[in-house]
């Protein structure tokens, strides 16, 4: 499951939590001031309709940076390669779009406009005459004079057209400021943990789909062959991923399976592939107290003793370190406001909370997986974002010291005492394959069987098309 991204929002779609953002004009000037989009590539000749309209049409200059940009003066300038999602939210609060542009069009005619607004935003192309065009968005405004600026609003937009009636932003700077100010206001909003809607103690394993049903097959085998009684829950994503066989191969054992597809229903979330399932099966899973272990995790000893360990009392997280730490130049530092700390990544293939202490920092890191298609871009995957969540929230962990084991394929974690307690194999178990046995790996031979039992008990053939 790991890797895959499913139901992104296309770039046309802005989610329901997007729409209510504010636009970044309104986060630079503390206002809602209407404007209007001109593509990068503007021809010099719309200088002349932007000084026409000054002081009564902002204007702001984004999209693609292909060939040579035109600066105009008098506009709020983004310079630089612009994400088509940072674009969309552009799109979304201007009251009209003028100009070229290869991305900018196609995007102004699929992105919705904002409530209040007329439904069919206006567009001007590229009319080759500043009279064309100024007489185009005159007729426009006298349908819509909302997009006018009052003389408040225009001081306003006056004091950001500023160093030679220019207010340049990097592209990548300002979506670095605008998610953060909106991982703030998420923070500010968030409800209260829910008392009473989580009970007891349990493990979590994204289980879904050929691949990973197999790994979780063989370790939720050696969780009960070491004793471990706790209760288990297989998340996974459609029904497609867990077929009524599946589930009854596991639920005898103490295994109740979970469709993310139908809890999202209830608990809606932007998007929910893989990596980010990971963090919502934490939030809304029945448990209070969670173990959630990757799938093609092999515990070597029962971890139920994790939950009563001094470091769990004092703190309620225990993380695992990764096999390098965040230098102090990643922009993912600014990005989430946590200054930079000498100190290891997340290894996520087992990861020890409590709900109710570590709420915030939970939901934090959700939201920024919700919000993969960006932080993705700055972290590897999943693990990192309960990292930094963390630290924004001032939530404190602890981590067992690295291992110093090395297994072929596997990422060996200990416990605090530094005997080996987790192996997270890199090279993922296949039911349609014969292992060869791992130098160094304990209970290897125990895991095969596991496999052969799978072999026997499950039609798995039939989801050869299955990831």
């Amino acid at each position: 499951m790991n890797g895959f991204l499913a139901e992104q929002t296309p770039p046309s779609r802005l989610s329901k939590v997007e729409k209510t953002w504010l636009s970044p004009v309104e986060e630079l000037t503390g206002e809602d001031v209407p404007y209007w989009l001109i593509g990068r590539r503007a021809a010099d000749w719309i200088q002349r309709v932007v000084d026409h309209f000054r002081g009564r049409i902002l204007f702001v200059q984004a999209g693609t940076s292909e060939g040579d940009a035109v600066q105009l003066d008098g506009v709020l300038h983004l310079r630089g390669p612009a994400d088509n999602r940072m674009l969309a939210r552009l799109i979304h609060h201007a009251h009209g779009v003028a100009g070229p542009d290869a991305v900018l069009e196609p995007l102004a005619g699929a992105v919705e406009t904002r409530s209040g607004m007329p439904v069919v935003r206006p567009m001007v192309a590229d009319t080759g005459t500043s009279r064309k065009m100024i007489s185009q968005i005159t007729a426009h405004l006298g349908q819509n004079p909302t997009g006018c600026l009052t003389p408040r609003l225009a001081a306003l937009a006056a004091k950001v057209l500023k160093h030679g009636n220019k207010c340049v932003w990097e592209a990548a700077a300002m979506e670095r400021w605008l998610m953060l100010r909106h991982a703030d206001r998420f923070l500010k909003a968030m409800p209260d943990y829910p008392e009473g809607e989580h009970q007891g103690r349990g493990i979590l394993i994204c289980a879904g789909g050929m691949k990973y049903f197999t790994c979780a097959w063989v370790c939720l085998k050696m969780l009960r062959n070491l004793g471990c009684t706790l209760p288990v829950e297989f998340w996974h994503l459609g029904k497609e991923e867990m077929t009524p066989e599946m589930k009854e191969l596991v639920e005898p054992l103490g295994v109740k399976c979970v469709d993310a597809y139908e809890v999202r229903k209830q608990h809606p979330a932007r998007t929910l592939g893989g990596w980010e399932l990971k963090c919502y099966a934490i939030l809304h899973s029945r448990f209070k107290d969670v173990l959630l272990l990757d799938a093609d995790n092999v515990p070597v000893r029962n971890p139920a003793f994790l939950f009563d360990t001094p470091q769990y009392t004092e703190t309620g997280a225990i993380f695992w370190p990764d096999c390098n730490k965040l230098a102090p130049e990643r922009d993912i530092w600014g990005i989430c406001g946590v200054k930079h700390r000498d100190e290891w990544e997340f290894e996520s293939g087992q990861i020890v909370v409590d709900k109710e202490r570590c709420w915030q920092a939970l939901n934090l890191a959700m939201h920024y997986n919700e919000h993969s298609d960006y932080y993705y871009q700055h972290i590897y995957g999943d693990k990192e974002t309960f990292h930094l969540a963390f630290r924004r929230t001032g939530k404190e962990y602890v981590m067992p010291a690295p291992s110093r084991r090395t297994v072929t394929g596997t990422i060996c974690q200990d416990d605090f005492t530094g005997k080996l307690l987790f192996q997270h194999r890199i090279r993922k178990w296949s039911i349609a394959e014969r292992h060869q046995p791992t130098v160094g790996f304990r209970h290897d031979a125990e895991c095969r069987g596991f496999l052969e039992e799978l072999h026997r008990l499950w039609t798995w053939r039939w989801h050869g098309s299955r990831r």
